[in-house]
């Protein structure tokens, strides 16, 4: 009986002559070095495709579980609410409990994992000093005769970020991690084996910094904590135990799992250079806030699961997605169940945690993880020749680095170029009116705050607050009529595109017919080369779709604005609202 391989095809054996062959024919005489780059951000790509002699080589620290936790967060909720909620997330499948709970909720949490009550690890948010909620977890171990092995908790001290958001001086926050460093080495028994420092990138990433900065902001907060625990008198070891990083996950599945990648790489040879031997990093993943849009709303939970889908690639020991509603204001039940089942299926039914690093052997992954590492170090460099991240902060350094690589990433959205769906694309003129929700309620940002937080979708939803305020005193929404001159078959690609785009701002649009009754703003649709002055009416503005030949001769007529392809919007935006209610 022949033996099953023997039963199966066989191939010719390839070379990489055949196969560059192959990709050439593929791409059809396609430059490969310019197809096959996958950009990262602005000034940085990597390319999917080498040389097998060329191919990067990677680092890759293995993970310490099979799968990551899956972290809830309760949000600030005080003294026994803060109990019955974490009971209930625990029951419906939450490995970790992230709260910002009172002193008072935090000492009937512990309790309550004393007593084998609550199985789910505790993240306790520190508002404030560190040094109260260190006095209840020693309170409650001595009240109880444990030790603190009985209980399972970190506490996300993290003083750097509070310093971003406004919330205290540089100083004020150097302090803070002073004070905080010597408590942990005078009462290392109790705090061994609780981390207790959070470097986290959500501000620098909310502020736009691109995914290389944010590593090195993350890697440079991650110093500063590790020469104050020294200072202290904690070995460089027991320093990096008590240290955390939370990187923000981003809807580009491929770039999250290259900087997951890149910092865990970092971080570990910054460790081997202070004489720690190799280990795991203590890193999780948010999905990023700034990308989700209160407009088509449930569109967030697909971005979520792309978000979770990268960190768990790239290594997340936790990760936790912001529910898809939270952006309508409190989150809802059902968003939260929905968040947590997406991990289970990516986790359990999907195994994406089984693997140590599922992206190893990926040429294209590697090299873009050595792309972002390297930039990633350039940027750390220049921080700490500011004098750390907390100089950097505080002199508004960082704050430039990272206008200047928001100032890109939102003028290709006012663009177009990056779709947002549900925001810029797809646009739904049937969902609800927007509320009012402020998205920064709640994460303590001041008026004077280093960092300013912006979020990717605010252009259209200003606009789209306009329309459904049009709406509330008109009954209807605003609407706009397109002339077409000439035969419709010329211009129906950049008509169908225009339609779209004046969806996306909250209009109504019509093509006109020879008895209509023209609407009180006109888009004028031509070939570039079909437009003339005699078919303008009128004062102005003049809205033309595409961009006219004989500009000048239109220019005559008034202004003219030309809403085309692969432009800034916004002017063009602002124009025809201000042209709407001109005409009101």
């Amino acid at each position: 009986m022949p033996k099953y391989s023997d039963t199966l095809p066989t191939f010719d054996p390839g070379n990489h002559e055949d196969w560059i062959a192959r990709v050439d024919a593929a791409l059809k005489g396609k430059p490969r070095d310019r197809v096959l780059q996958y950009p990262l951000e602005a000034g940085l790509s990597a390319n999917a495709l080498e040389d097998a002699a060329g191919r990067a080589t990677f680092d890759r620290p293995a993970r310490t579980r099979q799968g990551w936790a899956i972290q809830v967060d309760l949000g600030a909720v005080k003294g026994r609410a803060a109990l019955d909620a974490a009971l209930l997330q625990a029951s419906l499948g939450a490995d970790q409990i992230r709260s910002q709970c009172d002193t008072e909720g935090l000492k009937a949490l512990l309790t309550a994992q004393i007593e084998d009550r609550l199985a789910a690890r505790l993240c306790v948010d520190i508002d404030g000093t560190a040094q109260a909620y260190r006095d209840i977890v020693t309170d409650v171990l001595a009240a109880k005769v444990v030790g603190p092995e009985a209980i399972n908790l970190c506490l996300r001290f993290d003083p750097i970020g509070a310093a971003a958001r406004g919330q205290g001086t540089a100083e004020h926050a150097n302090t803070a991690i002073k004070d905080a460093a010597d408590a942990t080495a005078a009462d290392l028994v109790a705090f061994d084996a609780v981390p207790g420092f959070l470097a986290s990138s959500q501000p620098f990433h909310l502020a736009g910094a691109p995914a290389s900065l944010e590593i090195a902001a993350l890697l440079s907060a991650g110093l500063t904590y590790l020469r104050a625990l020294e200072a202290s008198g904690l070995s460089m070891e027991r320093a990096a135990r008590q240290i955390m990083f939370e990187m923000v996950a981003s809807t580009d599945m491929f770039a999250t799992t290259a900087k997951f990648r890149a910092l865990r790489r970092l971080w570990s040879e910054i460790l081997v250079s202070c004489g720690v031997d190799r280990g795991p990093v203590n890193l999780g993943g948010v999905s990023a806030l700034r990308g989700h849009s209160q407009l088509d709303v449930d569109v967030n939970f697909l971005r979520s699961v792309a978000s979770a889908f990268g960190a768990g690639i790239g290594g997340a020991d936790w990760i936790e997605l912001v529910p898809h509603d939270a952006v309508m204001g409190q989150p809802s039940e059902n968003a939260r169940r929905m968040a947590r089942n997406a991990q289970h299926i990516l986790r359990s039914e999907s195994h994406l945690g089984w693997v140590d690093d599922p992206a190893a052997g990926s040429y294209a992954l590697d090299t873009m993880s050595d792309s972002l590492a390297d930039a990633a170090w350039a940027h750390l460099q220049s921080l700490e020749k500011q004098g750390g991240l907390l100089a950097a902060i505080d002199s508004g350094f960082l704050a430039g680095l990272c206008r200047d690589a928001s100032a890109a990433h939102f003028e290709s959205l006012a663009s177009r170029r990056a779709v947002l769906t549900g925001a810029s694309a797809f646009p739904n003129l049937d969902e609800p009116a927007l509320p009012n929700a402020d998205l920064m309620e709640g994460m303590g940002y001041t008026d004077d705050a280093p960092l300013k937080p912006a979020f990717d979708a605010a252009l259209f939803e200003r606009y789209r607050r306009k329309s459904d305020a049009y709406m509330a005193r008109h009954g209807v929404r605003p609407e706009i009529s397109i002339r077409i001159h000439g035969a419709v078959a010329a211009v129906r690609p950049r008509l169908a595109w225009a339609q779209e785009v004046l969806a996306v701002l909250g209009f109504q649009n019509r093509v006109e017919r020879t008895d209509d009754q023209p609407a009180a703003v006109v888009l004028h649709c031509a070939p570039d080369d079909g437009y003339a002055a005699e078919q303008l009416h009128g004062g102005g503005p003049h809205f033309v779709l595409g961009q006219p030949t004989d500009l000048r001769a239109l220019e005559a007529c008034g202004t003219v604005i030309s809403l085309r392809t692969g432009a800034d919007l916004q002017p063009v935006f602002a124009a025809l609202y201000a042209a709407l209610e001109g005409q009101q």
